[in-house]
Formats: C-alpha cells, structure tokens, sequence
C-alpha cells in the first residue's frame, strides 16, 4: 500500500499487520506535530472505546485505541483488540490495548515534551485502572456512572439532584477531582448527567468539559439528534446509535420544555 502527497511518499510492508500500522501512524504523527509545535509541549489525547454491532449473525466487539489533537482537531485509530464477540473488556485486554503505545511514547512523557491525557466513557473506570493508566500517562478525563462516590459515601447522583440544568459543579480531592455537568431537567434519564473524574487539578471545569466532548465525540459531549425526518430517526434507532434522537415535540417533552 502507498500513501503520497507532494513532497513525501510512505510505503507500507505488505506483512504489517493492523497493529503495525497503527503504530508507524502514530510514529510519523507524532513528528509533524512536534515538528510543528517548536518549542512548545505537544499535548495528545488517547481515546480509547469499545465498538459492538451484529453483522448476520456474528457479533464484532472491537477494543479501540485513538490519537487525538485538539490543536489540529485530529484523531485517527491507531490500535484494535477483537474481543471475541464477549461484552466489556478486561483491565488485560485494555493494558495490551496500551502497552506498545506507551513503550513509543514513554521517552517524550518522562522528559515532558509531550502531555498525554487518556479519554474513555462509563465501562472504563475502576480504581486499579485509573491508578494504571495515571502512572504510565499522567492524566486521565474518564466519565463515570451516576452512583460513582464522590466522597463520604456521597455519589454523583446525591449531587447532581440539587443542580439546575447546565449547572456545572467539581468537587476537588487530594490529587484528583470530579467535575459533574447536569444535561437534562429530566432525572430519569441515562444521560441526564456528564460526571468526569479527572488527575488535571489546574484546567477551569468548563475546560475539562470540552476537552471531553471535543474529543470523544457526540455521545460523550451529551449531544442529542433532532429531526423532523420520521424515517431518518426511525433508521438512527434501528442501528442503535448512542446518541438520543427523535422530533421536536418528543424533545420538548423529554426536556420539560413549556
């Protein structure tokens, strides 16, 4: 396979597998971004997600791994696991997911010429995961679920009660914080709350907001689909997407908009 543009042309071994690839991608990415920084820190984002669909009657469950620049508002896929069909991955599966990623990296993190923040939703959390991934990177922004206690057996959701739509609280602890963003006057829904534990103490709460959203995507900036196609809304939930749609009145209902 060869990819060119004007003044550079890039062949790949025909033996490479996909890992491999992914990887010579990050390598060459890495350089044009540090290129073209100079002298000031890169800072990337590592996105990692879980993809499930049913093709006939196989189930494909992958493990991604994507690179992410707000700056260049970039990303791409550089690593895959297949999961084997199987429902959430392991802290195993999510450590292979990593490990040659952090061996290419890890010299640019210990001499700080590049930062690198760990993005992921509600499956991957846990406190022997957070404790690996902020050892090896140094930053993680991860949602967590409504019952994630905050502190003093308090959880996100005895928080976010009191908050008024668009509200936008954080509740900082030693080293660590949890920013909580209430989305929805409903309280009955899934995603009426964004909650993001993150180790970056130094960034305004708004910023680690957008820094989340920007990077993961619709789903994870609480993003909705609304349309007045009923054949386009029904296609959208047929497929399952993550995000809610539906038509304007069913929103104004579910918002409790008068």
């Amino acid at each position: 396979m060869k990819a060119s543009t004007r003044d550079s042309c890039v062949f790949f071994d025909k033996r490479m597998d996909l890992r491999g690839i992914g990887l010579f991608l990050l390598k060459r990415f890495l350089f044009l971004l540090k290129g073209a920084s100079g002298s000031k820190k890169v800072r990337i984002y590592l996105i990692i997600d879980r993809h499930e669909w049913e093709r006939g009657k196989k189930i494909n469950n992958l493990l991604t791994l994507m690179i992410y620049s707000l700056e260049w508002n970039i990303g791409f896929p550089i690593q895959v696991i297949d999961l084997d069909g199987k429902g959430n991955s392991s802290i195993e599966e999510r450590k292979l997911l990593l490990e040659e990623v952090y061996e290419i990296l890890r010299g640019d993190i210990e001499s700080g010429e590049i930062e690198v923040t760990i993005l992921g939703d509600r499956e991957f959390v846990g406190e022997r995961w957070e404790d690996y991934i902020g050892s090896k990177f140094g930053n993680y922004i991860l949602r967590v679920k409504r019952d994630y206690e905050v502190c003093d057996g308090k959880r996100v959701v005895d928080i976010y009660n009191d908050m008024g739509r668009g509200e936008v609280r954080e509740i900082r602890r030693d080293g660590w914080r949890v920013v909580i963003k209430r989305l929805s006057a409903c309280s009955d829904r899934r995603d009426d709350c964004l909650a993001l534990v993150t180790l970056d103490m130094n960034s305004k709460a708004e910023d680690v907001i957008e820094i989340y959203g920007r990077g993961g995507g619709a789903e994870m900036a609480g993003a909705e689909f609304v349309s007045c196609d009923r054949k386009l809304i029904n296609k959208c939930r047929r497929y399952k997407i993550k995000v809610w749609c539906g038509n304007p009145v069913d929103f104004c209902i579910k918002e409790d908009l008068q």
